[in-house]
């Protein structure tokens, strides 16, 4: 699935780990209701492919929000790149401004309001740079219920 040409979702995993038995997906995320073979418990992977566009973003936590509450399996796991950083220090040589401040509160938010842990990345502080590498931001992300840590 392609978003505008530029970028997309792809997600894979091995059959005999996963098994899916149903999916949801549009043009800013697919989602995977399925199975964790090895326990052989329920679980949600989400791969996220998010806006630029604030109000955008916040109608995709929204509906993903949405989407879990409805949902009884708990084991979640959200990933893939959100457009969004949790604190100012997670982008460098971009001019802050008021949206800024709305989108880190907003994402924020969102992820204590599932109760999702942000796993830390290992190796290089930022996901995107500007090829000049002058840009850089950390919007590539694993956000896991403590469920799906357990599982």
């Amino acid at each position: 699935m392609l978003s505008n040409g530029s970028g997309g979702i792809l997600i894979v995993w091995h059959s005999s780990s996963f098994q899916c038995s149903k999916h949801i997906s549009n043009k800013r995320f697919v989602i995977f209701f399925g199975k964790c073979l090895v326990k052989n418990v329920p679980v949600v992977i989400v791969n996220v492919y998010s806006s630029y566009n604030i109000k955008d973003k916040i109608c995709l936590w929204e509906e993903l929000a949405k989407l879990r509450e409805n949902k009884a399996c708990k084991s979640w796991c959200i990933l893939g790149d959100f457009n969004a950083i949790r604190k100012k220090e997670e982008r460098r040589g971009v001019c802050y401004g008021r949206s800024d401040s709305r989108e880190i509160s907003s994402f924020n938010n969102f992820i204590e309001g599932l109760e999702l842990l942000d796993i830390p990345c290992l190796g290089r502080k930022y996901t995107w740079y500007r090829p000049n590498e002058k840009a850089k931001s950390r919007i590539n992300r694993f956000l896991v219920s403590n469920e799906w840590l357990q599982t």
